[in-house]
């Protein structure tokens, strides 16, 4: 199993700044923000994508094993919408006992970001990783 490029995958979900891909049953969300990108624009990008994802992949009984949120090409910074949706995200993969894996650049703050939030929402579901083979590995280990 590897990232999105992989043969075989589906796309499920596109706007501006996201893609939503099947690689297996696994969901990969890249997001791809530009860096002129208004703050609203990408807030509500994140809020449609993560609607997505809550309602078709980070549900118990859905088919998905679970969700890598890509931020590689993401903003360095989040604001507090993106912040919201995210927890939404966490806590939807908690419950659901969905694996949910958010790979950053590792650039402290974006990594701190997410690291705090997975701590507090997601303490046995969440990984923050810059390692996107250990987030696709992490997808099919036992919890």
């Amino acid at each position: 199993m590897g990232e999105p490029d992989s043969l075989g995958d589906t796309e499920l979900f596109a706007d501006d700044l996201h893609v939503v891909r099947s690689v297996g049953r696994v969901v990969w969300c890249q997001v791809c923000v530009p860096a002129r990108t208004p703050p609203a624009a990408g807030a509500a990008a994140a809020q449609r994508a993560g609607e997505f994802l809550i309602a078709h992949v980070l549900q118990r009984r859905s088919s998905w094993l679970g969700v890598v949120l890509d931020v590689r090409q993401g903003p360095s910074v989040f604001g507090p919408i993106t912040r919201e949706v995210t927890v939404r995200l966490l806590e939807s993969a908690e419950g659901a006992h969905k694996p949910f894996a958010v790979v950053t650049v590792g650039s402290a703050t974006q990594h701190e970001q997410y690291s705090a939030l997975a701590a507090t929402h997601a303490p046995r579901f969440g990984l923050v990783t810059a390692d996107p083979q250990q987030a696709s590995e992490w997808m099919m280990s036992a919890r």
